[in-house]
């Protein structure tokens, strides 16, 4: 949980857009995804400098750290916070970029710059502090930090390789990259173990350092058929399960297996992979240079590629990703270049579909206006360009209804099956072949509810006023009140009383209609 700066939790309503519907349904699983996957909706962090961000890390109190350009930003689940150290002016005070960070049990929280060296926070005194002074780790960016137990800092660096920071002693000391002499090389991504080691992805592969040892020992990364050896490490994963996990600069993804070898994901991609999470359903998301995609971590495949979609308001704001987080909530935080920070949290209640790729299917528009749940639990969804799509549960498109209309506004299956289609000036009723049966020209405005009744009334409330059609009638009558005129004004909603009569609601208030009657008369009620 997010927590305010007096560390109460905080509570906060994330809502999940939705692009095109949201229906109950079951939670996603490692099946073969369907041919239109349903979305992962993101909601994003507003005032993100510029909307790049190079790392995140959740501290012990539950706030985000947020390693941005322009320097260090805190979030508590409502506000942005800059972060400065001590210093005459501005200049001197920000921290520039932060590329890395590690969160210390402590509390505190470790921060890797991009040419100030190591930092440290205090949220005992709030303050920024460079522990040891201006030290080696102030000459080379540092990308990459990990924490060996509550003694030793670890920090990947670009041109300095591989340092350790004791606290104790306030010293730096070099290790030596496989091939490179100490304090040469670039270290790009470290990770601690369940057992106290520090692993290491550089720019020729990975190694190990296991509690005690004076050197790193080399993992070797070849395989018999298609990875070489030399293809940079930029993220490294050690998960509950103690699973080490790896990605690199060519795009392959791969897991350490128990004899120290690696089995690589059949499907990579082309992009570097910066950041490696596993997600509460044990999906393993890999934030890469071109988006992100989920993987089955027994199989490898790919469950589902996460691109920037401008057509898309709730999904990935962009494409270059450079860290994903787990909250202990079990939300997934997405930080990136041009994507800013966005969270996600999984819900096995709701899902999101979003308009259909191929540019002639039924859901090519994402702007679905009216939604209807048939008897045979199918779903038909009408868009704002006109087309009514069958869906079945998980919103597949099943088929098309043929439809020459303008845009449905409203929509009601009836007793015998047929469907009652309303749009703005027109009322059909059709068979769920796309046969028209009926059809009346309306000069009530857009359609606003279709309702059928099961003695085979239908009710339209609409923009101007409420209609109904009895079976054996010519056309739709106006409702009126007991001083003969229309509600002339918006209904928005219609109930059974279950007593023959029919509530209505709409801009003019609350009305009932009696069984058997025809006339709309007020309910008294507070404005």
């Amino acid at each position: 949980m997010l927590k305010d700066s007096q560390g109460k939790g905080v509570m906060r309503a994330w809502m999940l857009a939705a692009s095109v519907a949201c229906v109950a349904l079951p939670a996603l699983s490692a099946a073969p995804p369907p041919a239109t996957a349903l979305e992962v909706s993101f909601v994003s962090v507003p005032g993100i400098p510029r909307n790049v961000v190079a790392s995140v890390a959740q501290d012990r109190a539950g706030f985000l750290w947020i390693g941005t350009g322009d320097g260090l930003a805190r979030y508590d689940g409502y506000r942005l916070q800059m972060i400065e150290r001590e210093g005459a002016d501005a200049l001197s005070r920000n921290m520039g970029w932060v590329r890395a960070m590690a969160a210390d049990p402590d509390g505190r929280l470790w921060i890797g710059t991009e040419s100030s060296g190591l930092a440290v926070y205090d949220p005992d005194t709030q303050r920024v502090s460079v522990p040891g002074g201006p030290a080696a780790g102030a000459q080379h960016a540092i990308v990459a930090l990990a924490l060996e137990g509550d003694k030793h800092v670890w920090m990947g660096t670009l041109g300095g390789g591989l340092l350790r920071f004791d606290e104790a002693t306030a010293r730096f000391k070099a290790f030596a990259l496989p091939g490179l002499a100490p304090g040469e090389g670039q270290a790009l991504a470290l990770t601690a173990d369940a057992e106290g080691g520090i692993w290491v992805g550089h720019w020729n592969g990975l190694a190990r350092w296991r509690p005690g040892a004076e050197a790193l020992e080399v993992v070797p990364l070849r395989e018999s058929t298609t990875r070489a050896g030399n293809d940079p490490v930029m993220s490294v994963l050690a998960t509950i399960g103690g699973q080490i996990w790896i990605g690199t600069q060519r795009g392959a993804v791969g897991v350490i297996t128990p004899d120290q070898s690696v089995r690589w994901a059949p499907a990579g991609n082309r992009d570097a992979v910066q950041a490696l999470s596993m997600d509460t359903e044990g999906r393993l998301w890999v934030g890469h240079q071109g988006g992100l995609d989920l993987l089955d971590p027994e199989t490898g495949r790919v469950l589902q590629r996460l691109r920037h979609r401008a057509d898309q308001p709730a999904g990935l704001a962009g494409n270059e990703i450079t860290e994903v987080l787990r909250d202990p909530t079990g939300a997934m935080w997405v930080a990136g270049f041009g994507v800013g920070l966005q969270r996600h949290r999984s819900s096995p209640a709701v899902a999101v579909r979003g308009p259909d790729a191929e540019s002639q299917g039924p859901l090519r528009d994402g702007d679905v206006r009216a939604l209807l749940t048939l008897r045979d639990q199918r779903v038909l969804a009408a868009t704002h360009s006109g087309t009514l799509a069958f869906l079945d549960a998980d919103l597949q498109v099943l088929g098309e209804m043929p439809y020459d209309g303008s845009p449905v506004q409203a929509m009601a299956q009836d007793a015998a099956g047929t469907v009652w289609l309303a749009s703005r000036g027109r009322i059909e009723q059709r068979d769920l072949n796309g046969r028209r049966l009926r059809q009346w020209e309306t000069d009530v405005g857009a359609a606003l509810i279709v309702q059928c009744d099961a003695d085979g009334s239908v009710w339209l409330g609409a923009e101007r006023g409420l209609l109904r059609w009895k079976p054996g009638q010519l056309g739709f009558e106006t409702l009126l009140d007991d001083g003969g005129r229309s509600l002339d004004r918006e209904v928005f909603t219609l109930a059974s009383d279950g007593e023959g009569g029919l509530w209505v609601g709409g801009r003019a208030g609350l009305h009932q209609i009696a069984a058997g009657k025809s006339t709309l008369r007020p309910v008294r009620s507070a404005p």
